[in-house]
């Protein structure tokens, strides 16, 4: 992957989700099984504000920020920051709060930086960002810069991954005040809830230009290679390659989707039976059972949708 030496930044503009990073001591185990690793929590979001504030300042770069106030502002707040010129705009906050920015700021000179302190963190992880506030930090400032693709779903980029079906269903349902009460057990609590009633319609779909239609039950869309934490969903995922992972699921029901958890959970979902992973550039899936649909981890509506590939859309610090 070609990196280019990193640059000095001169302005920075901080963007804080004040509700990321839904972490309960109680529930520790859900963490650990979805691989999620635990953050420092700071007293208020000004204190966790101006922590950050003061870091880029100690190396005398122009940083401001503010405070996400509903869903779509990281967005919009993003779209002024490049419109003012800055140099890198810094998302602060989990995948879904990242997911913004970057709809923001793709295709533009920007660079985003990420400090991870959301629930899952799949895009520090892809990144090998550090959880540490002050290390990511450093890693903006003093790291290379680097161009990756995105795909894009109906209109929305998404970074990491897209999920039709099943996972964007729980997405779907998993409310802000669970999320915020329980953390990442929401996601498991819901998803252990539904699975016994969900109804599996088949999702069809076609890839690049084949005109022969194709079905599966569950499809996520990869663009890197983690899914929900540290498992594994498409392990040759390369955000440089041009590439989109579609990682086809044909099995269905409980047993079956509990099984294909513990193969990602294991790294071994190439060798797992009713599971296909197949390298494309675009997707199109079909009205057919309106499924639901997710982009990086947040729900955007449902089918028909095309899928993507926007080569080099987003420059990042890594």
């Amino acid at each position: 992957t070609q990196k280019n030496p990193s640059t000095t930044l001169s302005n920075v503009f901080i963007i804080i989700n004040p509700n990321s990073g839904a972490q309960r001591p109680g529930f520790w185990w859900a963490r650990r099984m979805l691989g999620i690793k635990d953050i420092k929590k700071y007293e208020s979001k000004e204190v966790l504000m101006g922590t950050i504030l003061e870091i880029f300042k100690q190396h005398n770069i122009d940083a401001n920020g503010a405070f996400t106030e509903a869903p779509g502002h990281a967005t919009e707040l993003a779209k002024q920051a490049v419109n003012n010129g800055v140099d890198a705009v810094v998302a602060v906050g989990g995948d879904g709060t990242i997911n913004e920015v970057v709809n923001g700021m793709a295709n533009t000179s920007a660079m985003l930086g990420v400090v991870p302190y959301g629930t899952a963190n799949v895009f520090g992880l892809s990144f090998n960002i550090p959880m540490d506030i002050e290390a990511a930090c450093l890693k903006i400032i003093n790291g290379q810069r680097q161009s990756i693709d995105l795909g894009r779903i109906n209109g929305t980029y998404f970074a990491c991954m897209s999920g039709i079906g099943f996972d964007a269903f729980v997405i779907q349902k998993a409310d802000k005040s669970l999320k915020k009460a329980v953390g990442a057990l929401s996601y498991v609590l819901i998803a252990i809830w539904e699975i016994l009633r969900y109804r599996f319609y088949p999702i069809l779909f076609t890839l690049d230009n084949s005109m022969t239609p194709r079905k599966a039950y569950f499809l996520i869309i990869s663009n890197t290679k983690y899914y929900g934490g540290d498992m594994v969903i498409a392990p040759n995922a390369n955000p440089c390659d041009g590439k989109l992972d579609a990682c086809i699921f044909s099995g269905r029901g409980l047993f079956k989707t509990l099984w294909v958890g513990v193969q990602m959970k294991l790294g071994k979902i190439k060798n797992t039976k009713d599971v296909e992973v197949i390298q494309c550039n675009s997707i199109r899936i079909r009205r057919f059972g309106e499924h639901s649909i997710h982009a990086d981890a947040e729900y955007i509506g449902q089918s028909p949708a095309k899928i993507t590939i926007a080569k080099k859309a987003l420059l990042i610090a890594t």
